[in-house]
C-alpha cells in the first residue's frame, strides 16, 4: 500500500489485514498461536466513501451525456464545462474512493460548473437532469463528511491504543496502523483504548477487562477434547508406526506422538485391532505442597503419563524456588490428549484443531499439552535451537517438559510481580536495539515479542545463563521477575 506510502493507503479501497497478538504459547514456528496477544481480534475495515452513494453517482455520470441530451439543442460552453467536470471525477476520484481530498475537490468542481451554468439562465429543459446530478453529488459529499468524522474518531482511539507504560516505551510499542477500533464490540480495544492513569499505566478498568478475557480464553482452551483414531491397526502395528524414523524427535530420540504412547499404554491387555479413544472432561484433581507453594493439578485418571507430567511441573516450581523466587498458588491442567491423531494410509495425521503445547492464562493457570512429553520443539536457525527450553534441556539433561514449564512460570511470575506491565505488553512489538539482537543474545523465540523475551530470559537465569547489561536492562524495564520480590497480585 504505497504511493507515497501514507497517501496510497488512503487512495485504495482495500481490506485491512488482521494483526496477530502473547502469553507464552510454545508452538512450532509458523503455527497459529491462540494467545492474549494474538486474540486482539482487530476487525478488517475500510474507511472509504459509502459505496451505495458512490455507485449511484457512477451509474448516473456514466450515462450523463446521453441522459442530459436534448434533441435539437446544442451544448453550451458552460454545459461542456459540467460535462468535463463529470468526466474528470468519473476517471479520477471515483476509482479511488479512499482518497477523500481528491473526491471532494472533483465533486465540488462539478457543483462549481453547475453553478456557472445556472448563472444568468432562465428555465431549461435540462434542469431536471442537472438537479439529479447535484443531488447525487451532494450524497457522496455527505458520505465523505461521515468518513472524515469516522477517521478522526479512529485516529483518536489509535492514539490511545498505541500508548504504553512509559517505563517500557524504550523497548516495546503497540502499533495502531491499519486497525479500525471497536471498543464496544472488542474487549481488547475496550481495554487498550481506555484512558490511562496519571503515570501512563493501564487503568484499573482496563486491567479488569484483560483479566476477564484471559479467563474466557482459559475456558475456550479447556473445551477442547482430543483423541486417537487407530485406523484399524493392531497394538503392535501402532507401536511400530509410532517409533518409525520419521516419527522420532531429533533431540530426544523418542516419538513425536507421545499421546499415542499414552494411548497404547492405557489399552487393555487384549484387543486387536485397537479401539478409538477420546479424552474426557472428568478430571482427577490433586493438591500438592511444593516447598510452600500450593499446586493444584487436573489430569485424566486414565492417562499413564499423568504422574510424570505432574512431576515436571513440581520440578519446575522447585528449581524456580531454589533461585529465590516466591511462587504463588498455581493450577496446572494436563489433559491426556492435546490434539486429535488419526492413522491414515500408514501415517499418523494430527488434526487441525489442537491445544497449544504450553500456555499461561492469568491469573494462575498453566495448561500443558500431552504433546510435550519427550517431544521438545527442534526448530533451528542455523545451528541454534529457536526455543531456549530445548537447548537447556539438552545441556542440563532435564526433562524438556520441565524447561518449558519454567518458561511458563516466567510468564506467571511476570504477571504476579508486575501485572500492569505484563498485561500492557498485549499485542506489542519491539522498539530499540534489544529486539534486533534478542535472537542472538537470548533465543530466536525471545525475539518474537517483548513478553516472550521476558520469559526466555527468566528461564535462562534459572539455569545460570549470563546476559549482558543491555539484555538485563530491557528485562527489568519490561517488568521481568526478580528473586525475593513479593508478588503484588493474590
Amino acid at each position: 500500500m504505497h504511493r507515497n506510502r501514507a497517501q496510497r493507503q488512503d487512495d485504495r479501497d482495500t481490506r485491512i489485514p488482521v494483526p496477530t497478538p502473547a502469553r507464552r504459547t510454545e508452538t512450532a514456528a509458523g503455527g497459529q498461536v491462540l494467545t492474549m496477544q494474538r486474540t486482539v481480534g482487530n476487525q478488517a475495515f475500510t474507511h472509504t466513501i459509502q459505496r451505495t452513494a458512490q455507485d449511484d453517482l457512477v451509474a448516473y455520470a456514466s450515462t450523463w451525456m446521453e441522459t442530459s441530451n436534448v434533441k435539437y439543442k446544442s451544448r453550451s460552453g458552460d454545459l461542456q464545462r459540467v460535462d468535463q467536470a463529470v468526466t474528470t471525477w468519473l476517471t479520477g476520484g471515483s476509482g479511488v474512493p479512499g482518497n477523500l481530498d481528491l473526491n471532494e475537490a472533483q465533486l465540488n468542481g462539478i457543483k462549481g460548473a453547475v453553478t456557472r451554468w445556472r448563472t444568468g439562465k432562465g428555465p431549461s429543459r435540462r434542469d431536471a437532469f442537472i438537479d439529479e446530478l447535484v443531488q447525487r453529488v451532494d450524497a457522496v459529499l455527505a458520505a465523505i463528511g461521515q468518513v472524515r468524522a469516522q477517521r478522526a474518531r479512529n485516529d483518536a482511539l489509535g492514539a490511545k491504543y498505541s500508548q504504553i507504560d512509559p517505563a517500557m516505551a524504550g523497548h516495546a510499542r503497540r502499533q495502531a496502523q491499519n486497525i479500525t477500533f471497536d471498543p464496544t464490540g472488542n474487549r481488547f480495544h475496550e481495554a487498550l483504548t481506555d484512558d490511562r492513569d496519571d503515570q501512563g499505566q493501564l487503568s484499573p478498568a482496563a486491567l479488569t477487562v484483560l483479566r476477564q478475557v484471559a479467563a474466557e480464553n482459559l475456558g475456550k482452551a479447556l473445551e477442547f477434547i482430543g483423541g486417537v483414531d487407530p485406523g484399524g491397526l493392531s497394538r503392535d502395528e501402532l507401536d511400530k508406526l509410532m517409533n518409525s524414523p520419521t516419527n522420532v524427535n531429533a533431540s530426544t530420540g523418542q516419538t513425536t506422538f507421545p499421546e499415542l504412547r499414552a494411548y497404547l499404554d492405557s489399552l487393555p491387555a487384549t484387543g486387536d485391532p485397537a479401539p478409538e479413544s477420546r479424552g474426557t472432561r472428568d478430571t482427577q484433581q490433586q493438591v500438592h505442597d511444593v516447598g510452600g507453594t500450593q499446586l493444584t493439578t487436573y489430569t485424566d485418571p486414565t492417562d499413564p503419563q499423568a504422574g510424570r507430567r505432574v512431576q515436571a511441573v513440581i520440578t519446575a516450581i522447585t528449581k524456580v524456588q531454589a533461585q529465590g523466587f516466591d511462587v504463588p498458588p498455581l493450577r496446572a491442567y494436563l489433559p491426556k490428549y492435546g490434539r486429535n491423531l488419526a492413522v491414515q494410509a500408514g501415517m499418523i495425521r494430527p488434526g487441525q484443531q489442537k491445544m497449544h503445547r504450553a500456555e499461561f492464562f492469568p491469573p494462575n493457570n498453566l495448561v500443558g499439552s500431552s504433546e510435550l512429553a519427550d517431544n521438545p520443539l527442534t526448530n533451528k536457525l542455523g545451528d541454534q535451537y529457536q526455543y531456549l527450553s530445548t537447548k537447556l534441556a539438552e545441556q542440563s539433561g532435564d526433562d524438556s517438559m520441565t524447561t518449558t514449564m519454567i518458561h511458563e512460570l516466567g510468564h506467571y511470575l511476570h504477571y504476579h510481580q508486575n501485572a500492569g506491565k505484563f498485561l500492557d505488553l498485549t499485542s506489542t512489538t519491539w522498539t530499540g536495539a534489544v529486539g534486533g539482537s534478542a535472537h542472538q543474545d537470548v533465543s530466536v523465540y525471545a525475539a518474537q515479542n517483548p513478553r516472550e523475551f521476558v520469559a526466555e530470559v527468566f528461564l535462562g537465569q534459572v539455569y545460570g545463563e549470563q546476559y549482558d547489561a543491555q539484555v538485563l536492562e530491557a528485562y527489568h524495564a519490561l517488568g521481568g521477575p526478580r528473586p525475593g520480590q513479593v508478588p503484588t497480585t493474590s
